[in-house]
């Protein structure tokens, strides 16, 4: 038996020469290239000899042998060859018949076949072609508009008037009226007394003792405007998603034609979606209520009591959110006997966290400001610096004259008041200052945001009150 075996080389030599089995896209691909049947090798034999070790994955190509060299050689190693690409002849083969050609790796075969391809390469889009699949009419029409000259230059006068009349509704009103008095009278007087106080001041002190602590007052406003945003959009996010995941969700029970959302009684989805409502509103009723952190309502009594009369009604109206969620939880407990899962019930639980804990972030912004000291500085000190500033408008009016000087002195503490009156409209960022001529300019947009959150609850019912009609009247029929 030792003598009958063959040594493996023998053995390799025999796989060699026997011919290669075809597939039919074979043909198609020795007929494109005008090549023998036995100059051909198809791919999946073409590795064979290449190399020793086959774990390592070789890439796809077919070989076609030399038409000069086949008469002078035997074996297709010692053969020169060319490498064609598998894309330009995976097409070739499609265009002449597309039903023959297929791909030798099984993996992909068996991809396809799930995927409903019978061959073919996936046509991915390009980056050009998605974004023409993106469409905005009214965009296209704002573009059309802008880019006339008489819309640029009517846009332009308006934006110009509206900034006029935004920047008069900042400054006019009572505190305006007293620093331009002030400033006024304080300039007038140590101008009619020019050759004892004019004298060049620097501006430093100015912009150090005013104009820095109004800055950071400002940017420390939008910066709570911005965390107001997010928190609030975080609320109505967990809200909305606490009250679909109740109102939507099913799972499996002892009968095989319905969910156990079907063995629910029939008033279960509306009274999640009144909570959800009632939730909304009085987020919206707690953080609307009236702003009672000014400097008065910290120093006089009868501010004081205003302060502790709104507080109590906030608190009544925490108590209330408390009932809510508490609603939430039992609404919880209730799918939980019709045989809603406790894993999934415990997910649902600690969306009410998220509830409470986003509630807890909205109170906290409403309730703590900016610092109090810092504010009441700024206001001081729009009222005290003209007096030291007074000899520096002496100095200007001994070059010039009363109109200009005094001007120049009002107009420098109207800019301050500015910035003080711009930061004193964002102190509180879900409700307007309504002292101001222009209300609401820069706050958050709180009834609309609310009222978007009230609005999907009110889909989110409608939508599953249809599917759950639809479902019994598939049951009676």
């Amino acid at each position: 038996m030792a003598g009958n075996e063959q040594d493996p080389e023998e053995q390799q030599e025999e796989k060699e020469a026997d011919p290669p089995s075809l597939h039919p896209a074979d043909d198609i691909l020795m007929a494109e290239l005008d090549v023998s049947k036995e100059d051909y090798i198809p791919a999946h034999l073409s590795r064979i000899g290449a190399s020793k070790s086959m774990n390592t994955p070789k890439p796809v190509v077919r070989q076609v042998k030399s038409s000069k060299t086949v008469a002078k050689k035997k074996s297709h190693k010692s053969f020169g060859s060319r490498m064609l690409d598998i894309p330009e002849l995976h097409n070739q083969a499609l265009k002449s018949n597309p039903d023959l050609f297929h791909d030798y790796s099984e993996d992909n075969a068996e991809i396809l076949h799930a995927r409903g391809i019978s061959g073919g390469d996936i046509n991915i889009p390009s980056l050009q072609e998605c974004r023409r699949s993106l469409v905005n009419k009214e965009m296209d029409k704002y573009k059309k508009k802008q880019r006339k000259h008489r819309k640029m230059v009517q846009h332009s006068l308006l934006d110009l008037v509206a900034a006029f009349i935004i920047y008069l509704g900042h400054i006019i009103g009572i505190q305006c009226f007293l620093v331009v008095t002030n400033a006024c009278m304080v300039t007038w007087y140590f101008c009619s007394r020019a050759g004892d106080f004019a004298v060049k001041l620097d501006f430093s002190f100015l912009a150090f003792s005013v104009v820095f602590p109004l800055t950071f007052l400002v940017q420390a406003s939008f910066s709570r405007r911005d965390q107001a945003l997010s928190r609030l959009a975080d609320f109505k996010s967990c809200v909305q998603s606490t009250c679909l995941l109740t109102l939507l969700v099913d799972w499996p029970c002892n009968s095989e034609l319905t969910g156990g959302r079907q063995t629910m009684p029939s008033q279960f989805n509306m009274n999640v979606a009144q909570d959800s409502k009632e939730l909304l509103k009085l987020v919206y009723e707690y953080l609307s209520m009236p702003v009672v952190s000014h400097a008065r309502n910290i120093v006089f009594s009868k501010q004081r009591l205003t302060t502790k009369r709104v507080h109590a009604l906030q608190n009544d109206i925490i108590k209330r959110i408390n009932d809510v969620i508490f609603d939430f939880h039992l609404h919880t407990e209730e799918m939980r006997k019709y045989g809603f899962p406790s894993g999934e019930a415990s997910r649902l639980h600690q969306y009410h966290q998220y509830l409470q804990q986003r509630f807890e972030q909205l109170r906290q912004l409403k309730y703590y400001r900016t610092p109090q000291a810092t504010r009441s500085f700024g206001r001081v000190y729009l009222y005290v610096l003209p007096w030291f500033c007074g000899p520096y408008f002496a100095w200007v009016f001994v070059s010039t004259n009363y109109i200009f000087t005094i001007s120049l002195a009002g107009f420098t503490f109207i800019v301050l008041l500015g910035l003080l009156n711009a930061q004193q409209g964002l102190e509180d960022p879900f409700l307007p200052d309504y002292s101001s001529w222009a209300p609401g300019s820069d706050t958050v947009k709180l009834d609309y945001e609310i009222a978007v959150a009230l609005q999907a609850i009110e889909q989110y019912f409608a939508n599953t009150e249809l599917r759950r009609l639809l479902e019994e009247a598939k049951l009676k029929a």
